[in-house]
């Protein structure tokens, strides 16, 4: 690769190894202008990703909460076996340098013969692709993103792609027209639709949860039901050492369930119940996280973790005692919980997180999100690379969606 020599920094007369490594992929210079630097940073561990998370000082075009340091640093080299780099838009402005764009990216081949390109890294517990962007002048930085891109002189990453984006968002949205003003070739790739809860716009009175009535009624005599069992209560803890408490019980909770006995349950996985742990407490730290439980008798029977950020709320992990599988709690706590968040005064939107074969959530929450992916060129890449790129992930997601028809539940 023909990167752009990168100036390391010098400690005692030697390179500083106390400093990231960073490689400078491409700087634009306009006249009378600042300056700008495309970078890929590679932080070898948490503390250094951290480091350079604080230089982010703006607020976003578009919120990521799962992008935010405090989840970034939790999921850092616990949650992918690729490497995890840091890809960084820089500008500087007199002696003064902004980190005005970032996101996390793995490598990846797809199709035959492989094509390389970086992908914006979003897994099962963060399934949202959106790249923190500065709203403050966000067009200019999304051109200048570009721009960048396309200088970049890399002979083996040849394309950049951002999968898990909500194609009707208000970054999808930004960066389709800056795209289009660069006539730069593109592919967007539909994914699916995702269950979100939000308010009726052409019905701002009616209630949040667009249920026929005899689901209302099935519903409520579920709850009956199981108030029948004993003392039932709903609990909602948001105080960081409550948090602290009940995230143990989830985990056993969950452990109880299908997940523990095919091994897949975050207690079961060392590195994902730590990675868990740091994130939901750390986020805990901010108001960002809620526990939410059904408990019969003291007892928890059914538990959901709630994150939020900037109005826009995500049901995380759910769990439930299967003991009491008759009474649906999980349903019922969704149920509950979907009504609570939409009365709160900050209440935007609440984002699933759900596969189109979670019957959870999907009966309940009516309104869907387009997802999907945006394939860019990197360098002088052709428009050919990108379209095979574009294939491999089509043909991809339709095998999925056919191993699903011919394996019930996975």
């Amino acid at each position: 690769m023909n990167w752009l020599p990168e100036q390391k920094p010098q400690y005692m007369g030697l390179p500083d190894k106390r400093e990231i490594t960073r490689i400078k992929l491409a700087s634009i210079a306009p006249i009378d202008s600042s300056k700008w630097d495309l970078e890929l940073s590679k932080p070898v561990n948490a503390p250094e990703l951290a480091t350079l998370l604080e230089k982010y000082h703006d607020s976003c075009l578009e919120e990521n909460l799962f992008f935010n340091k405090s989840f970034l640093v939790a999921a850092f080299g616990r949650m992918s076996a690729l490497e995890t780099s840091l890809l960084t838009v820089w500008e500087t402005i007199g002696a003064e340098r902004h980190l005005r764009m970032y996101f996390p990216v793995v490598q990846q081949s797809w199709g035959y013969p492989g094509q390389k390109a970086w992908r914006c890294w979003s897994h099962d517990y963060a399934p949202l692709g959106v790249p923190i962007v500065s709203s403050h002048e966000a067009g200019e930085v999304l051109n200048r993103f570009l721009q960048l891109i396309l200088q970049t002189d890399n002979s083996v990453v040849r394309a950049l792609v951002f999968n898990d984006i909500p194609l009707d968002g208000v970054f999808a949205s930004h960066f389709r027209k800056a795209l289009d003003g660069l006539d730069i070739p593109y592919r967007q790739v539909v994914s699916g639709n995702r269950a979100i809860l939000s308010a009726n716009k052409a019905k701002p009175d009616s209630p949040i949860l667009e249920l026929t009535s005899k689901k209302h009624r099935q519903l409520r005599r579920q709850l009956r039901r199981l108030e029948e069992q004993g003392d039932l209560a709903l609990e909602c803890v948001q105080e960081y050492k409550d948090i602290i408490l009940r995230f143990e019980e989830f985990l056993l909770l969950e452990a109880k369930g299908w997940k523990g006995r095919k091994g897949t349950s975050m207690h079961t996985i060392k590195q994902t119940a730590a990675f868990a742990r740091q994130a939901v407490t750390e986020l805990a730290k901010y108001g960002q996280c809620a526990i939410y439980s059904i408990r019969l008798n003291g007892k928890s029977i059914a538990s959901l973790i709630v994150l939020n950020s900037s109005g826009i709320y995500f049901p995380w992990k759910i769990a439930f005692d299967q003991e009491y599988s008759t009474f649906s709690p999980g349903a019922l706590l969704m149920y509950k919980i979907s009504m609570e968040i939409g009365d709160k005064p900050d209440f935007v939107r609440a984002d699933s997180l759900a596969g189109s074969s979670n019957q959870l959530v999907n009966l309940l929450w009516k309104r869907r999100m387009k997802l999907g992916s945006l394939i860019l060129p990197m360098g002088d890449t052709s428009a050919s690379s990108i379209e095979r790129i574009s294939k491999s992930i089509t043909r991809k997601q339709n095998l999925k969606k056919k191993l699903k028809k011919l394996i019930p539940g996975r």
